[in-house]
C-alpha cells in the first residue's frame, strides 16, 4: 500500500450564527375573539392613519423581507374569514391587518452547526480544479427550534476554501401538497408507529392505491360526520393527517441564492425542529444526480425519519422513511446502490 503525506492547516474562516437573519411567520392568536379583537382596532382607524402606519410598518421590514407585501397579504386572506360581511377595505388596511397578524422569527439566534457538503448541481464557469458545493448547517434558533439551512462556496484547486456569505432576508419557499400517497406504505409507516387500529384500517380502505390530500380530506370530513363522538376515529384521524402533513413539496423562486434558502419546519411532525441533515449527492447509473439529505423531524415528543430529494436545490420532495429499520435518529444514504440496493448507516 502506498502511503500518501496530505498536509492540512486550519483556515481562519468561522460559521457564526447571526441573529439578525429573521423570516417572517404568520402570528397565529388561536382564539377567535382576540382575532376579531385585533381586525377591530385596525378597523376603527381612519383611513390617513392607516396609510401612515403601513408607512412606518414598510420603512422597518422591507429590508428584511424581500416579499413582505406578498406576505401581508396572506396573512390577511388567513384572517379574513373574521371580517364582518360586506365590509369594503382598501388595499392599505388589509394589508395592515396582514402585518398585525405576521411574526419575525430569528432562524439562528441559538446556534449554528452540524454541517453537511456535497458538489453543486452547477459546476459552470469556474477555474480547472475548482470544485463547486453547497453545504448545509442546522440552524437553531428562538425557542430552541431547528431549521435547515445553505452556504454555498468553491473549494479551490490549491486546497483554499472559499464560502460566500448569505445576506439577512432568507426565504422558506412555498409548500405544497398536491402530490400522490402511495396507499400500501402509507398504512406500513402507520403500524410502524404504532398507529394501526380498526378505524385507520377504516380510513384507509375507502381510498384508492394513490390518493392525494384533497382525497384523504373528503374521506376524513365524511367519517368524522359519521362518527362524531368516537374518541378513536378522531385519533385515527389525527394520526393519519399528522402522517400526510409530513410528505410534502416545497419549492423556491428561481432568484433566491442558496445561501438564502430555508427549510422551516412546515408539518406537525417538525414542530419542533429539523435536525441534523446529512446530505449525499446519488449518481444513477445514468449519470443522472440526485441529491439526498437525511433529517429527524422533531414534534416535542416523537421523533420521524426524514428524506428530502432534490436535483436542483429549487424544488424539494419531503417524505417519511419507511421500514422496519427506520425508527431511529442519525441515519445516513451512501452515494451509491451496493449489489443494486440503496444502503444506509
Amino acid at each position: 500500500m502506498r502511503v500518501v503525506e496530505i498536509n492540512v492547516d486550519r483556515g481562519s474562516d468561522v460559521f457564526r450564527p447571526n441573529h439578525k437573519r429573521v423570516i417572517s411567520m404568520y402570528l397565529d392568536l388561536v382564539h377567535s375573539d382576540r382575532i376579531r379583537s385585533v381586525i377591530g382596532r385596525v378597523m376603527s382607524l381612519p383611513e390617513e392613519e392607516i396609510d401612515d402606519v403601513l408607512g412606518r410598518v414598510m420603512e422597518h421590514f422591507v429590508s428584511r423581507h424581500s416579499c413582505i407585501t406578498t406576505v401581508l397579504r396572506e396573512h390577511f386572506d388567513s384572517v379574513s374569514q373574521y371580517i364582518e360581511p360586506g365590509a369594503v377595505l382598501s388595499e392599505n388596511r388589509q394589508l395592515l391587518i396582514g402585518a398585525n397578524f405576521t411574526k419575525e422569527y430569528s432562524i439562528e439566534s441559538a446556534a449554528l452547526f452540524n454541517p453537511s457538503i456535497v458538489q453543486h448541481p452547477d459546476q459552470s464557469r469556474l477555474p480547472a480544479g475548482d470544485i463547486r458545493v453547497l453545504m448545509s448547517l442546522r440552524a437553531t434558533g428562538e425557542g430552541h427550534i431547528s431549521s435547515i439551512v445553505f452556504r454555498q462556496g468553491v473549494i479551490r484547486s490549491d486546497g483554499g476554501i472559499d464560502m460566500d456569505s448569505p445576506d439577512n432576508s432568507p426565504s422558506t419557499g412555498k409548500i405544497n401538497y398536491d402530490h400522490l400517497y402511495a396507499k400500501k406504505l402509507f398504512l406500513l409507516k402507520l403500524i410502524e408507529m404504532g398507529c394501526h387500529s380498526h378505524e385507520i384500517d377504516c380510513i384507509i380502505g375507502r381510498l384508492d392505491d394513490h390518493f392525494t390530500m384533497a382525497e384523504l380530506e373528503h374521506t376524513v370530513a365524511d367519517l368524522l360526520a359519521l362518527h362524531q363522538d368516537c374518541p378513536a376515529m378522531k385519533a385515527a384521524v389525527r394520526h393519519i393527517r399528522h402522517l400526510a402533513q409530513a410528505n410534502y413539496e416545497l419549492s423556491f423562486d428561481n432568484q433566491v441564492a442558496p445561501g438564502d434558502m430555508v427549510i422551516f419546519p412546515m408539518a406537525d411532525s417538525e414542530s419542533g425542529g429539523m435536525e441534523d441533515v446529512r446530505m449525499v449527492r446519488f449518481v444513477e447509473d445514468d449519470g443522472w444526480a440526485t441529491y439526498f439529505g437525511t433529517y429527524t423531524a422533531y414534534d416535542g415528543f416523537n421523533i420521524l425519519p426524514q428524506m428530502f430529494e432534490t436535483t436542483d436545490f429549487r424544488s424539494f420532495r419531503i417524505m417519511t422513511l419507511t421500514g422496519k429499520c427506520a425508527r431511529n435518529k442519525g441515519m445516513a444514504l451512501f452515494p451509491r446502490k451496493i449489489g443494486g440496493q440503496y444502503m444506509m448507516v
